[in-house]
């Protein structure tokens, strides 16, 4: 016969959470076997200890989960409800450990890269597929972006590298330059200095520049240009990738400074003065520790990232 109990049941979801932490393993052995000896042999443990547990949990909690009938025992209601909520809860904490081991192995887990949108096509390609082709079980999570952007996601920790131009010159911030591309003035064929071997870029003080907008890298690196040169450009149009500009000077609505990539309808003069270069850089964070999976792979770029970076450069890879 059930016994009859006033029950005062702990409303501090806090205390039921630490309470239950801690003996999960108990309380669902003892529920789900009926019988103490039975869980106790199931968890590995002394009677004894299974014991003093379980009626710890129960006072702590305030309520009965079992009640005696007979020589055994048998859930009450509350330890009926509560079994497939701890099994949930117990699935959801080996989830849990199984992600976080998995991060921790350097041959699982995954990186969060991010780059610059002109670094998609070539470059990225050729660093992830190398490192996959050694560690197929990586992941990855990618980011296009902005430099600004992807700056602020690994001050936040939200990425674990970025590859930016220019080279960022903060503290937080550790950086290796991976390769100089060389910049070049973007004119429509036919354009007034299309027959020009080479230009100074005060030549073109007078032209309708397009541009990226505001927080790219090579936005930075053009301003850096013009203030060196002495000229404020007029500026014709902002975009937001450097294939939107390729198209416009096509179209004859403006000139441009960008890296060299054949483009029908545009003719790229090099830049005698100022020196005109982009340097792409592999950046991370000097505060925050990364996972091995992550080292690994900051590893490999700083290693051969310049070798592979160059090889996608001249192969269009």
């Amino acid at each position: 016969m059930h016994q009859i109990r006033l029950i005062i049941v702990n409303d501090d979801e806090t205390d039921w959470l630490l309470t239950l932490a801690e003996g999960a393993a108990v309380v669902t052995a003892v529920l789900e076997a009926g019988n103490v000896t039975r869980a106790a042999e199931r968890l590995g443990m002394p009677q004894s200890t299974v014991t003093r547990m379980f009626a710890r949990i129960q006072r702590r909690l305030g309520v009965a989960l079992v009640d005696r009938v007979g020589r055994g025992i048998e859930p009450t209601s509350a330890g009926r409800a509560l079994l497939p909520e701890i099994r949930r809860a117990t699935e959801g904490v080996a989830a849990a450990r199984a992600a976080v081991v998995d991060q921790l192995d350097p041959e699982t887990g995954e990186v969060r890269l991010g780059f610059l949108h002109s670094l998609g096509p070539r470059d990225v390609p050729a660093l992830v597929s190398t490192f996959r082709e050694r560690h197929p079980a990586v992941r990855f999570r990618l980011r296009q972006g902005a430099a600004g952007g992807l700056l602020a996601g690994v001050r936040a920790g939200e990425l674990d590298l970025a590859l930016v131009a220019p080279t960022p010159s903060d503290e937080e911030l550790a950086t290796k330059p991976l390769r100089s591309d060389t910049l070049r003035l973007a004119v429509p064929l036919g354009h007034r200095l299309a027959g020009h071997g080479r230009v100074d870029l005060v030549d073109a003080a007078g032209e309708a520049f397009v541009l990226l907008t505001p927080g790219h890298g090579l936005r930075e690196v053009t301003d850096r240009l013009f203030e060196t040169a002495g000229i404020s450009p007029a500026i014709g149009f902002e975009g937001e990738d450097v294939a939107t500009l390729r198209g416009l000077v096509s179209a004859g609505l403006g000139v441009a400074v960008l890296m060299s990539e054949p483009t029908p309808g545009v003719v790229e003069l090099p830049i005698r003065s100022p020196r005109a270069v982009r340097t792409v850089s592999a950046v991370w964070s000097r505060e925050r520790s990364a996972l091995p999976v992550a080292r690994r792979f900051r590893d490999f770029v700083v290693a051969e990232g310049p070798g592979l970076l160059a090889s996608a450069g001249r192969r269009g890879y």
